[in-house]
Parts: structure tokens; C-alpha cells; sequence
């Protein structure tokens, strides 16, 4: 201050003016959430920002609620300086162990702390998560089997589950024959492991031997539809040949020179078609007297054919002579399938007639 009458007459004192020391820091970690399979490592972007005026230095620590030991790959930070255009950044990194249960969340967090007073400092938190995996795979065993009509031709389904937990699987089945098949509808399977059901189909009694049936079986996750996997197997009707022969009558009488007629019935047991030789033969050796219509009968399954047996009684016969005849059937595709019947003849004389 200066006298204004008299300027050499003046004094002066000073002050200060100080700026406070703001101490801060903010953290943050990108992406705050993420999904992974066990044994496999996430990691994440850790962002440190002093939001003081002076600068400072940060240790940073990482912590965990279920033990996975996260680790920085940088944990200490010095002489940043203030205000947010001096951010840094370090990696946090997190293995998900073998054991880990599926779906488990890991909530890790950051933390970072002046190195020039711990009680400024700052958090921040983010998520590891242990994937779900959902999958299926379907076989079937044996891949083809057969039975007889009427009876029933045993698959074994074995569905595995491919994913990491356990799940319930819808099953389905179907066929182009249209026969009938008994499946169970629903499996539990845990993760990892298998589970069987036993696919059973009737044989239809009125199917062709040697018929195919191609079958399926679709297994779908109860808890995810995307998740399904099918296979096929085939079922064969048994090839079952059989035969049958009948000759009506079985009884007659005749005169010397006489032609009698008998009717031979050859009957398929079996269930696919067949061609039958048939051949005769008789007691008396009367050779060519003795004859058939036809020697092969082409009969579809379960179907009869017919044809005549014609005999004729030599004139040089003896009188109240029997003479035995006998029809054999054989199937050509299988010559140990064979039927015969008999018949017999009676070669009557003049007093037979009269008595009659």
C-alpha cells in the first residue's frame, strides 16, 4: 500500500493460495460377462484411470468367489497422472477348472488401491460363466435283424449324450412298413454318458418272407428342440418254406383198362412263394399209366395249387390187384423241403362188378 500524498511512504504483506490434493481412481472391466467350457481360459480387459489432480501409483488385486484364481497380468501401476485421457489397462485372465459344474458363475473382482493412501481406491467386477453344452448321438444294434412271422425282432437303442449336463431326450420312431414298434418315449441320460432302450418290432403274421422294414428312431432334447440326432435299422421277415400235399380221394376202385383221376393239392406252408417238382411213383410199376397234369406248381405263400393225377389199370393187371401211389412235392429253392401223400387203387374183376 503507497501513501498518495507521500510516496515513499508505502508497506506490502503476501499470502498463499494452495490447491488441494484429490486423491482418486476408477476401474473397470470389459466384457462384464462371458461364457466358456471347462478347461478353457477367459479373458478380460481391466481399464485403470487416476480421477485425481495429482498423480499417483495403484497396486492392483484380483479376487474370486469360487476359487478359479484369476490373475493380472500387470498388478502394479506407477506415476499415472491425473485426470481421465491417462487411462491404462492391463489383462485379467481366468482358467475354468475340469471339475467346474456346468452353469456356474464366477464373480471376479478388480480392485485397485493407492499406493499413497490405502483408503482411496476403487472395484469393479465382472462374470465367468461355464457353458452349457447340449448334444446327442443315436445308434442302433444291430443294424438289421429278422424273425418270423408273428414273432419279434429285438433292437438295442443307445442314445450317448455329447454335452456337459444331464438331459432328457424325446424319443421318436417310425417305419415304412407300417409294423408294429414299441419304444419307449423319454430317456434320461447324465452328461457324457449312455442310455439304452430296447426298440422291439412284430413281425406281421401275413408279411412276405425276405420284406424289409426300414426303421427309424429320432432322439430330441426335452430342454433345447435344435439338439437331436436320428439313425435307421432294418427288419426282415424270416424266409420260412414248408409244403404241404393232399391227394383226394385216397380210395378207388376200377376195371382193367380203366382210367381213374385223383386230385392232387399241394399246399405252401411257407411265407414266400415257391416252385414245387413233383414227382410219382407206385407200389406196381405201372410206369407211364401213371401220370401227372403237371410236374411243377408254381404256389404263392399260403396258397394252394392243384393238379390231376390220371391212372390207368393195364389190361394185363391181376385181378384184386392194390396198387400204392405216392405224389412227392419238393421245393426247387430248397430241396430239403418235400411233402408226399398216397393213394391207392383197387383193380376190381367181373364178380367185384356184379357184387356191386
Amino acid at each position: 500500500a503507497t501513501s498518495q500524498g507521500d510516496n515513499t511512504k508505502s508497506d506490502n504483506a503476501s499470502c498463499i493460495a494452495h490447491a488441494t490434493i484429490v486423491r482418486g481412481v476408477e476401474v473397470s472391466v470389459s466384457p462384464s460377462r462371458q461364457s466358456e467350457l471347462v478347461g478353457r481360459t477367459l479373458n478380460y480387459t481391466v481399464t485403470i484411470v487416476n480421477t485425481g489432480n495429482i498423480t499417483d501409483s495403484y497396486t492392483l488385486n484380483a479376487s474370486d468367489t469360487e476359487n478359479w484364481s484369476p490373475e493380472l497380468s500387470e498388478n502394479q501401476f506407477d506415476n499415472i497422472p491425473p485426470f481421465e485421457n491417462n487411462e491404462r489397462e492391463t489383462t485379467l485372465s481366468v482358467a475354468i477348472p475340469e471339475n467346474a459344474v456346468p452353469c456356474t458363475e464366477d464373480l471376479i473382482t478388480v480392485t485397485a488401491t493407492s499406493k499413497e493412501n490405502e483408503n482411496v481406491s476403487a472395484e469393479n467386477s465382472c462374470i465367468a460363466h461355464v457353458a452349457i453344452v447340449r448334444g446327442v448321438e443315436v445308434s442302433i444294434s444291430p443294424p438289421e435283424n429278422e424273425a418270423e412271422n408273428g414273432q419279434i425282432a429285438t433292437f438295442t437303442v443307445k442314445v450317448t449324450n455329447t454335452g456337459n449336463v444331464p438331459d432328457n431326450y424325446k424319443l421318436e420312431k417310425g417305419d415304412t412298413a407300417g409294423w408294429g414298434l414299441n419304444l419307449d418315449n423319454l430317456i434320461e441320460v447324465p452328461e457324457n454318458e449312455n442310455g439304452e432302450k430296447t426298440l422291439t418290432v412284430t413281425i406281421p403274421a401275413d408279411a412276405i418272407g425276405c420284406t424289409w422294414d426300414n426303421i427309424w428312431v429320432k432322439a430330441t432334447s426335452m430342454e433345447n428342440d435344435n439338439v437331436w440326432d436320428n439313425q435307421s435299422c432294418r427288419a426282415h421277415v424270416a424266409v420260412v418254406r414248408g409244403v404241404d400235399v393232399s391227394i383226394s380221394p385216397s380210395y378207388q376202385t376200377a376195371m382193367h383198362g380203366s382210367t381213374v383221376n385223383y386230385t392232387v393239392t399241394v399246399k405252401n406252408t411257407g411265407n414266400v412263394q415257391e416252385n414245387y417238382l413233383l414227382t410219382k411213383s407206385d407200389d406196381k410199376g405201372w410206369g407211364d399209366n401213371v401220370a401227372l397234369d403237371d410236374d411243377w406248381l408254381v404256389v404263392l405263400p399260403r396258397e394252394n395249387g392243384d393238379t390231376t393225377l390220371r391212372v390207368t389199370i393195364p389190361n394185363e393187371a391181376v385181378p384184386c390187384t392194390q396198387d400204392n401211389i405216392t405224389v412227392t412235392a419238393t421245393s426247387q429253392a430248397d430241396n430239403t423241403v418235400e411233402d408226399n401223400d398216397s393213394c391207392l387203387l383197387y383193380t376190381s374183376d367181373a364178380a367185384d362188378e356184379e357184387d356191386s
